[in-house]
């Protein structure tokens, strides 16, 4: 709050410098209405310091182990608000694409603050003593907050279209256009990262408590559904292969929360034990929706997409396939390969590629040797 404080002063006391020089300047020194406003390297260096540390104190104090934090959310909220007015203010009267920037990300911060502060007020685990029961709120509520923050950018980013004058900028926002795409992207991102960490949470640090109730499972898929949803409509109208990208992780993070916290599932049990069948089978409709993409207003989703169906989700069955010596039954193995020959077989024959041809050729004679492994004797 201190250096916030600070920052805040400087920036006025700065710019009421100015001002009073500009009044004296009439009418015996009109060149001073000519000269750029002051920008001593050593205020810039303080002002892009201190944004910087209070940017990192404010995102640290989310997740630190004092539960305190919550309560004093709104406290935090003005803190980052008030830097990020004088780092904004500083950018306007004198250009500067990093004040620009740190502007944006304190006020993300300030709006996971926000929201963590929200949080706190309607959950009482967001208050919780213990790490591993408090985590979870506050990571659900950072996703929420990192959505609406990426889809403020990105709609700002469109709305200051009208500050380009022949796509040239001729004000302050219109120099922050693609620095509001870019923020947009790297919270979207960020946003992904906390829904895969909400999403196993449960797993990596189990709690008395646990985080499988109705309503954490609805909260928490809900912000990580909101979350695609904002990737994939910038994705749509940017046809941005990256947005989509982001869009595809944050869905699988949504289904990851699901299966997680249903422990008692058949569907989840079946998951468990059949897992390397389960993604070599996804891996078609996957395929399906890669080749009609192109098509249709939703192109950008055409590579992220096909990434996913003949690289992730098969490198993912291989390495089960490799790391587990038994399984729940002997035709996992083989009916897992099979799949997989057909995939890479159907891809390459719909879009030409040889290299698909072969690796499915090699994935089934490696089905045929395994089947003949595991069922030869019973034939001979």
């Amino acid at each position: 709050m201190l250096l916030s404080a600070v920052l805040v002063s400087v920036t006025i006391l700065r710019d009421l410098g100015y001002r009073r020089r500009r009044e004296r300047a009439w009418p015996n020194d009109l060149d001073a209405y000519l000269k750029r406003y002051p920008r001593p390297a050593a205020l810039h260096a303080f002002v892009c310091l201190s944004a910087g540390a209070i940017l990192t104190i404010g995102v640290f104090q989310l997740v630190r182990p004092d539960p305190a934090i919550a309560r004093n959310g709104f406290l935090g909220v003005l803190t980052l608000g008030a830097a990020a007015w004088a780092v904004l203010f500083a950018s306007y009267r004198d250009w500067s694409p990093t004040l620009s920037e740190l502007g944006m990300a304190l006020i993300t911060a300030g709006a996971a603050r926000l929201s963590v502060g929200f949080a706190g007020l309607v959950s009482s685990r967001a208050n919780a003593f213990e790490y591993a029961d408090r985590l979870p709120v506050i990571f659900n509520a950072v996703v929420f907050a990192m959505a609406i923050m990426a889809a403020l950018w990105f709609w700002m980013s469109r709305f200051w279209d009208q500050q380009l004058l022949d796509g040239v900028p001729w004000t302050t926002t219109g120099r922050m256009i693609p620095l509001a795409r870019r923020t947009g992207f790297v919270v979207a991102a960020m946003g992904v990262l906390a829904a895969f960490q909400l999403a196993f949470w449960p797993e990596w640090v189990p709690s008395e408590k646990g985080d499988a109730s109705v309503s954490r499972t609805i909260t928490a898929a809900l912000a990580s559904t909101l979350l695609a949803w904002v990737a994939a409509q910038q994705a749509r109208r940017a046809g941005s292969p990256m947005m989509a990208g982001l869009a595809a992780a944050a869905l699988l993070a949504t289904i990851a929360i699901v299966l997680v916290r249903a422990t008692d599932s058949p569907i989840r049990a079946w998951l468990m034990q059949y897992n390397a069948i389960a993604l070599s089978l996804s891996c078609l409709p996957i395929l399906a929706l890669a080749e009609a993409a192109p098509a249709s207003r939703w192109r950008a989703f055409a590579n992220p997409l096909w990434f996913l169906a003949l690289l992730i989700l098969p490198a993912a069955a291989l390495l089960i396939l490799a790391g587990t010596s038994r399984f729940p039954a002997d035709w996992v193995r083989p009916l897992t390969l099979v799949i997989l020959c057909g995939v890479y077989i159907l891809a390459g024959t719909r879009e030409g590629r040889r290299a698909f041809l072969i690796l499915g050729g090699t994935i089934g004679v490696a089905a045929l040797v395994t089947f003949l492994r595991t069922y030869g004797r019973s034939w001979i």
